[in-house]
């Protein structure tokens, strides 16, 4: 799915079914509403992981739930409640797993990488960032490994951002993309 294909999913998806049974707020006309919508839609785009149609709306569908269990009003929930709601990945979902050291605490470096050599998927920050030379460094992990997983990366921004997709990606994560795109 692309960017426009995904905030048309999820614009639907808040209209049809996220909003339902909530008072739009008070004044506003449909054109207003309309531009609430498309603010969260878009912030919402920006904040879910890239996936399959039915894996994003399953992904939607989450942060609705999560939004509706701690939501106090009638009102629409705001943009910054369905934001908050986004489940964290990546990393979370890992450690509940735990790759433990002798001592009893959790070595991050280890559980990441074995996530990376099982084909797990991590947090993107692991594949960009500082963390990914120094699973390399204690070779915990091949270059093989990171380059998949950067390529994979690449190609997923591609596939939504199209031609804005360098831009943000050495926004995000500096010169170490260049190589890939």
């Amino acid at each position: 799915m692309d960017f426009n294909e995904r905030m048309q999913v999820c614009t639907s998806m808040l209209v049809n079914e996220a909003l339902v049974g909530f008072t739009p707020p008070r004044g506003m006309n449909s054109d207003e509403q309309e531009v609430i919508v498309t603010r969260i839609a878009k912030a919402l785009n920006g904040k879910l992981p890239l996936a399959s149609e039915e894996g994003f709306k399953a992904n939607l569908r989450r942060v609705f739930q999560n939004v509706q269990d701690v939501h106090q009003s009638y009102a629409w929930p705001t943009q910054a409640e369905f934001v908050a709601a986004v489940p964290v990945r990546g990393l979370a979902q890992v450690v509940k797993q735990g790759v433990k050291q002798e001592d009893g605490k959790r070595d991050y470096d280890k559980e990441v990488a074995r996530c990376i050599n099982e084909n797990i998927s991590v947090q993107e920050s692991a594949v960009w960032g500082h963390q990914s030379t120094r699973l390399i460094n204690k070779n915990l992990i091949t270059r093989d490994s990171l380059d998949r997983y950067r390529k994979s990366s690449t190609k997923a921004f591609l596939d939504v951002y199209k031609g804005d997709a360098p831009k943000l990606m050495e926004q995000r994560y500096g010169d170490v993309v260049r190589p890939y795109l």
